[in-house]
């Protein structure tokens, strides 16, 4: 991988399914949100799509039974976020931290880059006691720092000029493809994790690894 050159200055992560274990909890919450409009999604169904912001979520089930209204989508997003901080039961994969504190040992700056609202975001990490985990990164963008989501490249490039960086001085650490999408639409070489989905669905990207603790070992050629 290019990163062993030292080429990369910074390092931009997707949250759901990349650093924090939460995606069943996510699904479960939109399986109950949806279901109150007579919908039943499976996770594959919804795993494809993650990524997006909450509202573009609900408009694209919604959607596809002509349930799209404003007020319907307000209202499953809505739902889906109040069900999700109801039944969370957050955690990191293994070897995030020690990944992120290795980075940052490197000088190489780090950021999230996620479709999740600011209000769940903090909420979920807040669940970390034992170290600052928003402390640790240069720069967050949640939902409420970009107009247009994931798969658009809005969400990553915020990421890069807040960071002062370039598209090339960047690696994105993704797991879904719309995600994939949003970083290549920045310009920015990809790593795809099969944390939640399977190679098939992740073909776009640059690389594609297990989980965080293979890209651990991929970066640094340690175990």
């Amino acid at each position: 991988m290019q990163f062993k050159n030292n080429t990369y200055k910074a390092v931009l992560f997707d949250f759901d399914g990349v650093l924090a274990n939460t995606m069943h909890d996510n699904f479960t919450a939109w399986h109950t949100a949806l279901s109150t409009f007579g919908l039943n999604i499976s996770k594959e169904d919804y795993f494809v799509l993650e990524g997006l912001k909450p509202k573009d979520v609900a408009a694209f089930f919604l959607k596809a039974h002509k349930l799209d209204s404003p007020e319907n989508i307000e209202k499953a997003a809505k739902q889906k976020e109040s069900e999700y901080l109801k039944i969370m039961n957050f955690s990191l994969y293994p070897d995030v931290e020690r990944l992120l504190r290795k980075l940052i040992s490197k000088k190489i700056k780090i950021a999230v880059v996620t479709g999740a609202s600011k209000e769940r975001f903090t909420t979920s990490v807040n669940q970390i006691t034992h170290f600052n985990f928003i402390e640790l990164f240069d720069e967050i963008i949640t939902a409420s720092d970009y107009r247009e989501g994931k798969p658009a490249a809005e969400p990553y490039l915020a990421a890069v000029n807040k960071l002062a960086m370039q598209a090339d001085d960047c690696l994105v650490i993704e797991n879904a493809p719309m995600g994939i999408t949003s970083a290549q639409q920045a310009n920015i070489k990809t790593v795809a994790l099969c944390t939640t989905l399977d190679q098939q669905f992740l073909s776009e990207a640059n690389y594609i690894l297990n989980d965080i603790s293979s890209l651990y070992k991929e970066i640094f050629g340690v175990k």
